[in-house]
């Protein structure tokens, strides 16, 4: 799947499921996706950002910054969905909060409200392009996220 600029951090709040602490939790978001189904490189049908999930492969630069910046977002093998993806591992315990989760309605990337959303951050990040990355992507947070997430 080829992705391109803007390229959004998008932050957000969970309580870990194994040492019950609320720890901040991030997820990948661009407006622009080309994935052979949907394709909104030329003015396609997405205004709103969307979100990346079960990420299994990034671009060099992406995954160096993600390295250095977000240490608690990194490869990790998920038995419960079989796969090995970029996941939030809790800082504490080490636990994976599980895409599935943070992505499903009502979970911490899909707020249903603006004061849900009103309490996420969406960070532009200093890259420039387009990437090819192995991801599934969501969509329906992303014009709450726009409209009232904090810009940083």
């Amino acid at each position: 799947m080829r992705i391109g600029s803007p390229l959004y951090l998008v932050e957000s709040k969970d309580v870990c499921w194994k040492c019950r602490q609320p720890q901040r939790v991030i997820a990948l978001a661009t407006p622009r996706v080309d994935d052979g189904d949907m394709d909104t490189f030329d003015g396609g049908p997405m205004d709103e950002p969307l979100l990346l999930k079960n990420v299994r492969q990034l671009p060099k630069p992406l995954e160096r910054w993600l390295a250095a910046n977000e240490p608690h977002y990194r490869r990790h093998f998920s038995k419960k969905a079989g796969i090995e993806y970029f996941a939030n591992l809790c800082p504490k315990c080490g636990a994976n909060f599980g895409d599935h989760f943070l992505h499903e309605v009502g979970g911490a990337f899909f707020p249903q409200v603006p004061e849900e959303a009103e309490r996420m951050a969406l960070v532009e990040l200093p890259l420039e392009g387009e990437f090819e990355v192995q991801a599934d992507w969501v969509m329906g947070a992303g014009e709450l996220l726009l409209e009232f997430a904090i810009r940083r």
